[in-house]
Formats: C-alpha cells, structure tokens, sequence
C-alpha cells in the first residue's frame, strides 16, 4: 500500500471511530487510543517522516514485521497475539505524546 492509500484508509478509520461515537452520543475512552494513533500516523505522513519505517506484511501465513532506518534491516514473525499487543502499545505511546502537545 502507497502513502495515498494509507492516508485514505487511515481517514476512513478516524472517520467510522468518530461517527460511531456521534450516533451514541457519547465518548468512548477505549477508541482514544485509535485516534490517537491514527492522528499520530497521518502527522508522520503529512511531515514526511524519513528517519525509518517500519511495514507490515500479512500476505503469507505469517504476520512480519520489517524495520529499516536505512542502515539496518530487521525482520521478525509476529503471532496473531503479540501483533494486537504490539498495536495495542504504539497506539498509547503515539497518544501520550499526541496528548502532551495539545496540553
């Protein structure tokens, strides 16, 4: 997927979380996180983020994740488990620094 597309799903995410939010009339703490992520991703992409990138490929049996910073190439298989964990953990860190720029 090209940054374009990325950018269009990401939008989509943000757009179905906060449009589910408005239906019930209430926030839900648990999509903070989310989009929290989501705006952090769509920062790192508006800024052109080039200190590194990390990609994941789930087209095969396995879930991999590659990072390269343009000196080193690592590449690990990910369980189903561990890469919710994962998410789960970048979307906190991206929302606990998000938070402390908006304060």
């Amino acid at each position: 997927m090209d940054s374009s597309g990325l950018r269009d799903r990401l939008l989509e995410l943000r757009d179905d979380a906060l449009d589910k939010m408005m239906r019930r009339g209430s926030v839900e703490p648990g999509q903070l996180p989310l989009l929290s992520g989501i705006a952090a991703a769509l920062q790192a992409l508006s800024a052109g983020c080039t200190r590194g990138r990390a990609e994941v490929d789930d087209g095969g049996e396995a879930i991999v994740l590659r990072v390269d910073d343009g000196r080193v190439m690592a590449a690990i298989e990910v369980a189903p488990g561990q890469a919710i964990k994962l998410a789960g953990r970048l979307l906190d860190a991206a929302g606990l620094r998000l938070s402390s720029r908006i304060e």
